[in-house]
């Protein structure tokens, strides 16, 4: 037997941990419907034309995707909060990364897709009620309506007048997520109390030094007339009003879109695990 992963030993795990946590689960789940039937509610209300327009349920979507993902990320490991519920929850006979996997598959796999079906079981009614509330003469046909102001109910996995540099915005809002949602997930086991509020105020630490590493480190050291675009690229204007463009080979700059892109999960997920390692320890 393996002992640091075996397979039907991690599903006895997965089974525990749903038997012990379904109440909880649950009555989060029936949370964020309330929340999502509350919010289109009062954009009903308020928006009596057209409600429930692309531009109205895209930011519905993401707003609700990042902070109850969050927020259930930051309980995922609530037992290491309490000695008494740690050492219980360490001494269960699993392996830590069957029990980090088993968080993973609670924590992002089934609640990405259950928060999506969530989204549309309280999506589609309110945007069928909302046509029929809707004056008919403002619903335009759809070959008519600008993407951004159709009616329909929104393919939150498609491009939908969103755009970010030319391409659309939905990937990059997705990976966003899941590379956020991480941070949360170390931050629930480092963090043995107020694991959310603490990895809020880590995070926007974080991105206030960075701001501050840009501005009093990187910017005085840029030389005249040069402005850095983005990251890794500087930019100016020649006397014959040309611009000049000065970045990284090819290879380098796609590699640093490929990490910052598809590995800041797994390298959170992984600095989680060690860090869940530790604890037993």
């Amino acid at each position: 037997m393996n002992q640091t992963f075996f397979f039907p030993r991690w599903w006895m795990m997965v089974t525990r941990h749903w038997a012990e946590n379904r109440r909880r689960y649950l009555l989060y789940l029936l949370a964020v419907a309330a929340l999502m039937i509350i919010w289109n509610g009062f954009n009903l209300l308020m928006e009596k034309d057209l409600p429930m327009q692309y531009r109205h349920q895209l930011p519905t979507y993401f707003i609700g995707l990042f902070l109850t993902g969050c927020i259930f990320a930051s309980t995922l490991f609530n037992p290491l909060g309490n000695k008494k519920e740690a050492i219980q929850y360490l001494s269960v006979p699993a392996s830590q990364l069957e029990k980090f996997l088993c968080a993973l598959l609670y924590g992002v796999l089934l609640f990405f897709i259950l928060y999506n079906v969530l989204f549309y079981l309280v999506d589609i009614p309110f945007v069928r009620l909302s046509r029929q509330l809707s004056a008919p003469s403002r619903v335009l046909p759809i070959y008519e309506t600008p993407m951004r102001d159709r009616t329909g109910v929104i393919n939150v996995f498609a491009d939908n007048g969103m755009a970010i540099d030319g391409g659309s915005a939905i990937p990059v809002f997705m990976l966003a997520f899941f590379a956020i949602q991480s941070m949360f997930i170390l931050g629930s086991i480092y963090f043995s109390r107020f694991a959310f509020i603490k990895t809020v105020i880590a995070v926007l630490l974080l991105v206030v030094a960075g701001a501050l590493y840009m501005m009093k480190v990187i910017n005085p050291n840029i030389p005249n007339s040069w402005n850095l675009d983005g990251l890794i690229e500087w930019r100016r204007y020649n006397v014959e009003g040309l611009t000049e463009v000065i970045s990284p080979a090819g290879w380098m700059t796609s590699t640093l879109a490929f990490v910052v892109k598809y590995t800041l999960p797994v390298i959170f997920w992984f600095i989680a695990y060690i860090r869940l390692k530790e604890k037993e320890v």
